[in-house]
């Protein structure tokens, strides 16, 4: 069951693998989350490391923007005031989330998903 996961825009991120299995220098960010994985997504803006491959839910996903992927978790973002909106699967509260580093829209987090009954 997933719980109040993360909807994140495949344009929002870079793919990137860990360090130890590229010839890449480790991006440090002093007072962030460092993640230790494989794969690491991370905001297309500043490189900020944001999720891993692991916490990936649905890559089959679409936002208002365009594709996006569904994530279990997120870090090093910052959440926004709660709302609702209206989504292609009806009205829910979400909260925008932005990179905690350059304030880059990643996408929302789901908060309450509205269902009619």
């Amino acid at each position: 069951m997933v719980v109040n996961p993360f909807s994140i825009g495949q344009s929002a991120l870079s793919r990137f693998l860990h360090p130890s299995r590229t010839k890449q220098k480790e991006v440090v960010i002093p007072e962030y989350v460092q993640l230790d994985a494989p794969r690491v997504y991370c905001c297309s803006s500043c490189v900020t490391p944001i999720t891993t491959y692991d916490d990936i839910v649905s890559k089959a996903f679409h936002g208002s923007t365009g594709r996006a992927f569904l994530f279990n978790s997120a870090c090093n973002v910052r959440k926004g005031e709660v709302h609702d909106r209206v989504l292609m699967t009806g009205l829910h509260t979400i909260a925008d989330v932005h990179c905690k580093r350059c304030d880059n829209y990643l996408g929302w987090k789901y908060e309450i998903a509205h269902v009619e009954r």
